[in-house]
């Protein structure tokens, strides 16, 4: 399931050349993951 999100995340990235889409995917990915951590 993990591996099927991060190949859409890829295709898009590489379709519409969004950078900044996918940093902003990774933040919000490592923000939730500290969060979950925290607790």
């Amino acid at each position: 399931m993990v591996g099927e999100m991060k190949r859409l995340l890829m295709c898009l990235c590489l379709k519409e050349g969004a950078l900044f889409w996918c940093k902003e995917m990774i933040l919000i990915l490592s923000k939730t993951r500290f969060r979950i951590l925290s607790r």
